[in-house]
């Protein structure tokens, strides 16, 4: 099946949606996407409310604590998170994680 739109033929919309979904969205989807749909698996409980991704730079999670004394709690608890997120996404590039408080 040739997918490329340019031939001159008429195309459905949706076929032209399944054509787009496929080859545009699936290349723009960042590497490091399924952190954000596995997060509530990957983070303590105790953490849930208080930590939240901002972005992903290169290989740094970088969250934001909503508070000190919870920035403090999480820092020294990266290893477990760093842990988890390898263990939940074993093809993540994350090597290293930075808090900051809001």
């Amino acid at each position: 099946m040739d997918d490329r739109i340019c031939k001159g033929d008429s195309i459905s919309s949706k076929k032209l949606v399944e054509i787009y979904l496929k080859t545009v969205l699936n290349k723009k989807r960042p590497l490091n996407f399924e952190i954000y749909e596995k997060w509530d698996n990957i983070i303590q409980t105790k953490f849930k409310q208080h930590l939240k991704i901002k972005e992903i730079k290169d290989d740094v999670l970088i969250l934001i604590a909503d508070h000190p004394a919870w920035l403090q709690k999480a820092n020294m608890s990266k290893k477990n998170i760093l842990s988890k997120i390898k263990k939940e996404i074993p093809t993540t590039n994350i090597k290293s994680i930075h808090i900051i408080c809001r």
